[in-house]
């Protein structure tokens, strides 16, 4: 079964549709026209297309009574489908890269709030409601957009635009490569401006990179000025956006130069190759090419993942969290000695446990849905077992590899795993019958499909 890096960290429910009924059945202009003459927020839910869990997480916190009712008072809600023109169009013109979540729009059309996740705590919907009606009465902003509107040469009202986006969480891309084209000379050369561009994330090849990386020496006393924590959240969020640009422009040049800029960055060859195949393969999920992404993942997996022992993985995460223990100094959770620290309790699903399990589950999740011949669904049956020997305490992973079973003939061992996954999940009181349905089609002899 196809999952997320965070299933480990919250219980997910199979998702079936988004089945509230106060949500309009209506296109995006003409919801945005009512909310105009309503007077309301509209409120933009986008379910995802390739997790159904993320959909089943906001379900949950969707259909409390109060939010409800809160959103229908406050809000015009409708949804969006990912794969239609409208939702591009929307990308496009607010820059945003995600997948799935939920938007905000004034009753003007101003995008307000944005939110790229989904929860079971109503409360974060209805924060972002009033962080959202908070910003639509920000006449200070409006005033701001009016007056640029009325001399765009004006590089003091366009940063103030720019910081007041950011704070609500919206990129300024084309603003901001603007910026750097009108601003005087001395303030290119100025660490304060060129480190307020990077923290705006901007994307690897933009205008507004290029100009502040034109002397190299200035720039990089202006990044190494920055703590380390924040240089690297800049480098991660830099690269996440670029590739999500990518992705949504199913550009593969511009997502393979990407992936060849961070393997270079990498002065260990054999991480930096494996960075590479992990970017491309993030970029082949993205896009859909499933055919790309199985052959590019099998190469990755059996080189990269297959070849790391469960035993060190395990260590790898004991270590990490025993350290982390240690600085958090949590007396309920370990003992101290002079020079020692033990660990009491026992934390499952480690980051190393995720990130392997993951990774080998969703290559061969693939396999199973798009493959049919032995030599694939042999290697996917590897990465599946594989998979749980890492991370035994993830239903998910049980069911992919109790259909794999199923799919080349081993019926028993199948029905065992998936029984298995079945009475795990039953631990959790918010998961449905998904597995159980699994397991009637197998003791019954039936095919078993993807979709079940």
């Amino acid at each position: 079964m196809y999952t997320k890096a965070f299933l480990f960290a919250i219980a997910l429910l199979p998702f079936t549709i988004f089945g509230q009924s106060y949500f309009k059945k209506q296109d995006f202009l003409s919801a945005q026209q009512d909310a105009k003459q309503t007077n309301k927020l509209l409120f933009v839910q986008v379910p995802a297309t390739d997790c159904d869990r993320c959909n089943t997480v906001a379900e949950i916190a969707l259909k409390d009574k109060n939010l409800s009712k809160y959103i229908q008072e406050n809000c015009l809600p409708i949804k969006i489908d990912v794969a239609s023109p409208e939702w591009s169009l929307i990308m496009e013109t607010h820059s945003l890269l995600f997948n799935y979540g939920t938007l905000i729009f004034s009753p003007a059309g101003n995008l307000l709030k944005v939110y790229a996740g989904s929860t079971t705590l109503p409360e974060t919907y209805t924060n972002l409601i009033n962080a959202a009606k908070k910003n639509a009465k920000d006449e200070a902003y409006e005033t701001l957009l009016k007056e640029y509107n009325n001399d765009t040469t004006n590089h003091q009202l366009l940063y103030k635009i720019i910081q007041r986006r950011s704070v609500t969480g919206l990129s300024s891309d084309s603003l901001l490569d603007r910026l750097t084209r009108i601003v005087p000379k001395d303030s290119l050369r100025s660490f304060s401006f060129i480190q307020f561009v990077l923290k705006q994330y901007p994307y690897i090849g933009s205008a507004a990179l290029f100009i502040i990386h034109k002397d190299d020496d200035l720039f990089k006393e202006a990044w190494y000025r920055m703590p380390q924590g924040e240089r690297g959240l800049i480098n991660s969020r830099i690269s996440s956006r670029s590739m999500g640009k990518a992705i949504r422009n199913k550009d593969l040049p511009y997502a393979r130069a990407l992936a060849t800029g961070r393997m270079r960055s990498n002065s260990n060859p054999r991480r930096g190759q494996e960075i590479y195949m992990e970017d491309v393969l993030l970029y082949y999920k993205g896009v859909k090419d499933t055919a790309n992404f199985v052959n590019t993942g099998r190469s990755y997996a059996d080189q990269y993942l297959m070849t790391v022992t469960v035993d060190s993985i395990h260590r790898r995460d004991s270590l990490m969290i025993a350290a982390t223990l240690t600085a958090t100094r949590k007396a309920d959770t370990i003992a101290y000695s002079k020079d020692s620290v033990r660990v009491l309790t026992t934390v499952r699903g480690g980051a190393t446990t995720i990130y392997y399990s993951v990774r080998l589950n969703d290559i061969a999740w693939q396999i199973y849905c798009t493959r049919e011949d032995d030599y694939y669904l042999n290697k996917a049956l590897d990465y599946a077992k594989r998979a749980i020997e890492i991370n035994n305490f993830t239903p998910a992973l049980m069911d992919t590899y109790a259909r794999l079973l199923y799919k080349t003939g081993s019926k028993k061992e199948a029905i065992v795993w998936e029984e298995k996954a079945a009475a795990l999940a039953a631990k959790q009181p918010e998961l449905p019958t998904t597995y159980k349905k699994v397991v009637k089609k197998m003791k019954a002899d039936e095919i078993v499909t993807a979709i079940d």
